[in-house]
């Protein structure tokens, strides 16, 4: 099924700020898949300040009854895990995952991280490969 109203608008809150409040970004065209992504402020700060050691991708499945995969990054805080970035796609692939972790990245450009967490999935293994390429 493919969601093609939202017709490529990119969501943003009026800001003076360099940067949004939150980052929501919703694309699809006709050909394209589904893709929203949010960080708020506060996440863009978590991931910036925790995420440098180790990120956590981790993918939520049929959590609706719509066809959409839910991922989550994560990151190891003083108090426990948070959620520092969220994305939903509508086929899970390499270039919709690289394309959610992209909007995340370039949303938190002091974010430098090191390692990431991931299930042992080719496709967002690939995606980070992509994405982070080891130095």
């Amino acid at each position: 099924m493919k969601l093609s109203w939202m017709s490529g608008q990119v969501l943003k809150p009026t800001s003076r700020t360099t940067r949004p409040m939150s980052l929501f970004l919703c694309c699809s065209t006709t050909g394209e898949p589904f893709l929203f992504a949010h960080q708020s402020r506060f996440q863009r700060r978590l991931l910036q300040t925790y995420g440098n050691a180790v990120t956590l991708l981790d993918a939520t499945y049929r959590f609706s009854m719509y066809d959409i995969q839910l991922f989550q990054l994560c990151v190891p805080t003083n108090v426990g895990f948070f959620v520092v970035g969220t994305f939903i796609t509508e086929e899970e692939n390499v270039s919709s995952i690289s394309e959610g972790l992209r909007q995340i990245k370039d949303n938190s450009p002091e974010w430098h991280q090191q390692s990431f967490m991931v299930d042992n999935d080719a496709k967002e293994i690939a995606a980070l490969q992509t994405l982070f390429p080891s130095e």
